[in-house]
């Protein structure tokens, strides 16, 4: 570990060591290309054409170094290319300002395109190949590069050092040399969409590098995520491979780093593990899917950790932790593990308590005949009747009877007796309540109208079971007018998917014995409910609207409600 941080603090000093050298070099080159302040080119013959002094368009390719000393312009290669001969910079925009670099391909030079002291730029759609770093950034804020590709072995693609609320996105990385996305020091940036391949490296954070959101890349075929001493980051939603030929590379792993969510990610491993804390403090690890030849998730000397929701598939073993302590381990699938499904030395509470339970471990063998905290009430609950025991100082009281899936309840269906209805008259709403998850739920249901809440009822629903319910509405305090009923079940703990928490329907209240809706009572209204004289709710010329006092059935009384109010408008 020692000797990596060494080469990386080494890596670092050389960078900026290039950076200050190669500038140098720049203001010295004879062959060096300018793009002045006031918008000229220097040398005049360059290969690049102006007609605007706000796009730089190349004309042919370039073997020299171009300097940008003026903000608020367009660089475009144009598919020409830029060749080095291993040293110098390619692109200088230090200290510059919204300058776009695109379509230009850039190959064998000490440094691609380096960005010192600049923002809001945009690196896009350029080919970087054989450089030794390909773009860099030192103390760069708000700029984006995406959209590029980059091959060749170099030791470093894109490289941040103390930037700040970058977005580097979109990317394409093979055959990185050590690092495809470099971070030290540096915060607040967004990390996604980008496919590294081959890379010994894929995405590494070190030395303060805090409250960064690494989201849907892609790394194949070598070292996933790691950070160091890093916090408040978010690793999500990635899919790594995490391994080459006869080579392994960690997953995820974070070393002496706090307070970082890894959730969503998909990660494969051979000889090593899939997440990795070591010294590592207040982490969440959730909603992963691992499969390893080693160890899926481990601890060492880390405390403090949430490990929840993973479902572990295949490994060596399931989840290690070594000198431990106080993590909360739970509702996490571990099946298919040669070895151990846990191992423990420290002490690590396995389960979040009665009714949510513990994990599902693929080889518990017990029953599920009784219910309660203390598993003594007649009747199954999904959870094992004794516990699983890891050890005398780790133990799941409440082992899963299947694999945990996420809380989700749904409102199915909701559908009033009625559309149309007279004031202070009522109507029934009848809603399909559905848990979708594996757990016994409680469930708080809250209907409006418009904003005022009609009903609010307290359901204990099953695993994968339905409930109807009906309630009844009476509309005498309300005023006329279109009403949207909503009928919402509150999200219930570690639920993600609310989309379907609520459903809606409308009703129209009006004044009694409008039953087409518009607003008077007329020989219309009364010719409709005549016609129907006699039905009941579910012959087929029964119109529900038409059933004034909800009764069920068309009768004189309706008849004579709707008489009253004869010749009656709103407004």
């Amino acid at each position: 570990m020692k000797g990596a941080i060494s080469g990386i603090m080494l890596i670092a000093l050389l960078i900026g060591m290039l950076v200050l050298v190669f500038n140098i070099q720049l203001v010295k080159a004879s062959g060096t290309i300018y793009i002045r302040a006031d918008g000229s080119i220097e040398p005049s013959t360059a290969n690049i054409t102006s007609v605007d002094n706000v796009t730089y368009t190349f004309t042919g390719n370039i073997n020299d170094n171009i300097v940008v000393e003026r903000d608020n312009i367009v660089v475009d290669g144009a598919g020409y290319s830029m060749e080095g001969t291993a040293s110098g910079t390619a692109i200088d925009l230090s200290y510059r300002f919204n300058v776009t670099v695109k379509r230009v391909s850039i190959s064998n030079f000490a440094c691609g395109i380096a960005l010192y002291y600049s923002s809001n730029n945009e690196i896009a759609e350029n080919y970087m190949k054989d450089n030794l770093f390909a773009i860099l950034l030192n103390y760069g804020s708000n700029n984006s590069i995406s959209g590029n590709a980059f091959s060749g072995g170099s030791k470093c693609d894109v490289g941040l050092y103390d930037s700040l609320g970058n977005d580097i996105s979109g990317n394409n990385m093979t055959f990185t040399g050590v690092y495809s996305i470099y971070l030290s020091n540096s915060s607040s940036n967004a990390i996604s969409g980008n496919i590294m391949t081959y890379c010994r490296n894929g995405i590494y954070l070190e030395n303060s590098s805090n409250n960064n959101v690494i989201f849907g890349n892609s790394i194949k075929y070598g070292s996933g995520i790691y950070l160091q001493e890093s916090s408040n980051n978010t690793v999500s939603e990635n899919t790594i491979t995490a391994w080459s030929g006869s080579s392994s590379y960690d997953g995820v792993k974070f070393v002496e780093s706090s307070n970082n969510t890894v959730s969503g990610n998909t990660i494969t491993t051979k000889e090593s593990d899939g997440v990795t804390l070591f010294q590592s403090s207040n982490n969440t690890v959730s909603g992963n899917t691992i499969t390893t030849e080693r160890v899926c998730i481990s601890l060492g000397s880390s405390s403090g950790n949430t490990i929840v929701q993973n479902n572990i598939k295949k490994g060596d073993y399931g989840i290690c932790s070594s000198f431990s302590y106080n993590n909360m381990i739970y509702h996490n699938n571990i099946m298919d593990i040669t070895w151990s499904q846990a191992i423990d030395n420290g002490n690590n509470a396995w389960d979040n308590g009665y009714p949510s339970g513990g994990n599902y471990w693929s080889n518990y063998n017990g029953t599920d005949f009784y219910s309660g905290p203390y598993q003594n009430e007649t009747g199954s609950d999904g959870i094992g009747d004794v516990p699983y025991v890891i050890n005398a100082d780790n133990v799941d009281h409440y082992p899963l009877m299947e694999p945990w899936l996420p809380p989700d309840v749904a409102v199915s269906n909701a559908t009033p007796s009625k559309i149309i209805v007279g004031r202070g008259c009522s109507l029934n709403v009848t809603s399909i309540l559905v848990n979708q998850g594996n757990k016994i739920e409680n469930l708080n249901m809250i209907v409006h109208a418009n904003e005022t809440i009609i009903a609010f009822q307290n359901f204990l629903l099953r695993s994968d079971n339905s409930l109807v319910y009906t309630f009844t509405w009476n509309t005498s305090d309300f005023t006329y007018g279109n009403y949207t009923i909503s009928i919402y079940v509150e999200p219930i703990p570690g639920e993600t998917d609310t989309e379907d928490n609520i459903y809606i329907t409308s009703v129209l209240v009006t004044i009694p014995g409008d039953v087409d809706g518009d607003f008077d009572v007329d020989i219309y209204d009364v010719v409709k409910i005549a016609c129907i004289y006699g039905s009941v709710k579910g012959d087929p010329e029964f119109n529900p609207n038409c059933d004034l006092d909800n009764d069920g059935e068309i009768t004189i009384y309706d008849i004579v409600m709707c008489a009253n109010n004869y010749g009656e408008t709103y407004p």
